[in-house]
């Protein structure tokens, strides 16, 4: 055989790169048999034996190449630079694939470098779910804002704005999550401002709020069981600053003023 066995059973590891170096064996044997005059029975023997073995690689692992190896005909002058020039054409072909290869694996290698960091980077991330219901309960706040006639001017711009700014930053990732924890204070307010009617605006920010703490609870590994005693009545958990002006200057029950905004909402 004019390749060993060693060289065969290497093919396995890598057919394209046992292609590419086949098809150079036997250019370089056929230049180095060359005598400038006519094809010998052994130039002959060496491109078909050579042309069979590329073919059988192609065969054997599914790789592609425009043109099979050309049929045998009578005249070993037509045959060997046809085979010459079809080995010849798969050499350059799988080179060009080999290079995408190359090119390929640096850029994955590449990739996988800065995947490797930005995964250490810490991040809180949302499911495909939260993140949808999110993006939706914010445009259905953005316009129970914008459609209520009650919010002062003024107030109503702060508020849109600082929606917009979450709208404009929203994505699955999140650094920190301060934005979204900011409408608790807002839905205070709100409460003060409107009583019952605020009821729409209380209810969207209360299950992004839940969903936010659903998020963080899991990012910072907390049991799955874990509830945010924000949710909870207890008078010592929020600051005045983020309860509404009535539930602030009027705790019936002895809950937090976030607690009171959504016990009212509730019961309106």
């Amino acid at each position: 055989m004019f390749f060993d066995e060693d060289f065969i059973t290497a093919v396995n590891d890598n057919p394209v790169a046992s292609i590419i170096k086949a098809s150079e064996i036997i250019l370089q044997t056929i230049s180095a048999l060359d005598n400038g005059k006519s094809w010998t029975d052994k130039e002959h023997d060496i491109l078909w034996e050579g042309a069979t073995f590329i073919q059988l690689i192609l065969d054997t692992y599914g790789l592609e190449f425009h043109k099979d190896c050309p049929e045998a005909t009578e005249s070993i002058d037509h045959n060997c630079p046809s085979l010459k020039d079809w080995i010849t054409g798969v050499k350059a072909h799988f080179n060009t694939k080999s290079n995408e290869n190359v090119i390929k694996q640096r850029i994955n290698t590449i990739t996988n470098q800065y995947q490797s960091v930005l995964k250490k980077a810490f991040s809180y991330e949302f499911t495909k779910g939260d993140f949808n219901r999110i993006r939706s309960l914010i445009n259905k706040l953005h316009e129970s804002i914008v459609e209520n006639r009650k919010i002062d001017k003024k107030y109503k711009h702060r508020l849109l704005e600082k929606l917009e700014g979450i709208q404009s930053k929203f994505h699955k990732t999140f650094s920190n999550l301060d934005g979204f924890w900011g409408l608790i204070g807002d839905a205070g307010v709100v409460l003060g401002k409107l009583g019952p009617e605020a009821k729409p605006i209380i209810e969207s920010i209360r299950e992004i709020t839940e969903i936010i703490w659903k998020t963080q609870a899991r990012t910072e590994e907390l049991p799955s069981s874990a509830k945010n005693p924000i949710f909870e009545d207890d008078d010592q958990l929020l600051e005045s600053d983020v309860q509404s002006p009535e539930a602030a200057n009027n705790p019936k029950d002895g809950s937090t003023g976030w607690t009171f905004a959504l016990q009212a909402s509730t019961n309106c």
